[in-house]
C-alpha cells in the first residue's frame, strides 16, 4: 500500500511539470497564438526586456528634435538580416527609466513568431516557409524601443560600440548596425560574425552571452542563458 501511495504521490507532483512545457515545445509555431507571440518576441529565453538607465533619458526635447530629424511613425521588426520586415509591438513612449527589448532576431522561434505574426492563418504556407528556410550567415540581435534621439545618426559609431561577451573569451564586436523605424522610438538592429575557424563563434559550452551596448548616451547589457535558448534540439542565436 506504502508503494502504491508513493508511485501516485511522485506521479500527481510530476503532472504539473510535464503541463508546464513552454508553448514552443507543445505547439507548431502555425497554431500559436497571439499572446503566445507576445510572449516570444518580448518575454522568452530569445528576447529579454533590459533599462535605458534615467539619466540617459534626461536630454532636453531640442535636442530630441535635432536627433530625429522630424521623423514620425511606428517602428518595425526584421523578420531576417536580409527578407521582409513585419510591423512590430507599440514601442513604449519615451520615459525614465525606458524598458527596452533585446531579442536574437537570428534565431528561429523569433523568426516563426514574426512569420506568424506577418501572415496569420497563412504561417504554414509556402512564402512563409521560404522566408525561414534561408540562411542566416550572421548573428542578428534587435533591441526595440529605444529612444531615437539617444543614437548617433551614424551607422558606423553604433557598429563599433555594440558587442557580444562571453567569459573568458574576446568581446565580438558588430559588423554592421542599422536603425528601422522613424518617431520618438526605433529599432535597432546589430549584425555579429556567426562562423570562426572551427565553427560557430557561440556555443553551448559558452554558458552564457551578453549583448553590450555601449555609446555615450545609451548604455545596455542582457544577459542570456544558452541552455534554455535550445530549440528542437539545436541551440538557436
Amino acid at each position: 500500500m506504502k508503494v502504491v501511495i508513493s508511485v501516485l504521490t511522485l506521479l500527481t507532483l510530476a503532472a504539473p511539470l510535464a503541463s508546464a512545457a513552454d508553448f514552443w515545445e507543445k505547439r507548431p509555431f502555425p497554431n500559436w497564438s497571439v499572446s503566445d507571440i507576445q510572449k516570444m518576441l518580448t518575454d522568452s529565453p530569445w528576447a529579454r526586456p533590459a533599462l535605458v538607465p534615467r539619466e540617459t533619458l534626461s536630454r532636453e526635447a531640442s535636442d530630441s528634435e535635432a536627433r530625429t530629424g522630424g521623423r514620425t511613425g511606428c517602428g518595425s521588426c526584421a523578420v531576417t538580416s536580409s527578407t521582409a520586415t513585419v510591423e512590430s509591438l507599440r514601442s513604449p513612449e519615451l520615459q525614465a527609466p525606458l524598458a527596452v527589448v533585446v531579442r536574437w532576431l537570428s534565431a528561429l522561434p523569433v523568426k516563426q513568431a514574426l512569420v506568424k505574426l506577418r501572415f496569420g492563418e497563412e504561417a504554414a504556407g509556402s512564402q512563409a516557409a521560404e522566408l525561414l528556410a534561408q540562411a542566416e550567415e550572421r548573428y542578428v540581435v534587435g533591441i526595440s524601443g529605444l529612444p531615437a534621439a539617444l543614437l548617433p545618426d551614424a551607422s558606423e559609431e553604433i557598429r563599433s560600440k555594440a558587442f557580444l561577451e562571453i567569459k573568458n573569451s574576446a568581446p565580438i564586436a558588430a559588423e554592421d548596425a542599422a536603425i528601422r523605424g522613424e518617431g520618438q522610438a526605433v529599432n535597432l538592429v546589430l549584425y555579429f560574425p556567426r562562423q570562426r575557424t572551427g565553427g560557430e563563434v557561440i556555443s553551448l559550452s559558452d554558458r552564457e552571452v551578453t549583448v553590450a551596448l555601449k555609446l555615450a548616451s545609451v548604455g545596455i547589457k542582457r544577459k542570456f542563458k544558452l541552455s534554455d535558448m535550445v530549440y528542437q534540439g539545436k541551440l538557436e542565436l
